[in-house]
């Protein structure tokens, strides 16, 4: 029998519900996790840039960055078998 496994990636502006869907989702299957990115952002203690609606260039930096750490954290789940 063939298993399938994704990583489902959900972005979107603040509060669009994007943590309530990745939740909701997640809890649709046997083994799943929600990596929430806001743990990423929460990492930066001063030197954050505010995310608006008009990206600074530093701003949009340590948003490509707080993605590319979500996707390793991603990746180091799905190689042992999450989500199944």
């Amino acid at each position: 029998m063939e298993t399938r496994r994704a990583v489902i990636f959900i972005t979107g502006i603040s509060a669009a519900g994007k943590s309530t869907v990745a939740d909701l989702l997640a809890r649709r299957f046997p083994r799943a996790i929600h990596i929430c990115g806001d743990v990423f952002r929460r990492m930066i203690v001063t030197g954050g840039a505010e995310m608006a609606p008009d990206l600074t260039p530093e701003a949009l930096r340590q948003l490509r960055l707080r993605r590319r750490q979500a996707v390793m954290v991603a990746d180091q789940y799905f190689e042992p078998g999450f989500p199944r």
